[in-house]
């Protein structure tokens, strides 16, 4: 892939961005697309943390319990940084 291009799911192309990375096509800028990426994977990582902490906890595990919620911790203050710059709020 050409530096440029822009890319979607699975490496789909989605069009390509001009200089100063304005759009050319019809996708979104890739730094629209990098950051609604990052948010998605955030958030889906606290919701993974949790079920590793109830796994933890069940196993007796309180450094790994602690572990998990410290990186559950850590994915919800980049999602909520995702969501500000994306200029939105979790209800």
């Amino acid at each position: 892939m050409q530096r440029g291009q822009a890319t979607g799911p699975a490496g789909t192309s989605t069009g390509t961005t001009g200089p100063g990375g304005t759009s050319t096509g019809t996708a979104p800028p890739n730094t629209l697309y990098d950051l609604v990426s990052t948010l998605h994977h955030e958030m889906e990582s606290e919701q993974t943390c949790e079920s590793y902490i109830l796994d933890a906890d069940e196993a007796g595990k309180a450094d790994l319990s602690a572990f998990f919620a410290e990186v559950r911790q850590d994915a919800h203050k980049h999602a909520e940084r995702a969501m500000q710059l994306l200029g939105i709020s979790r209800k």
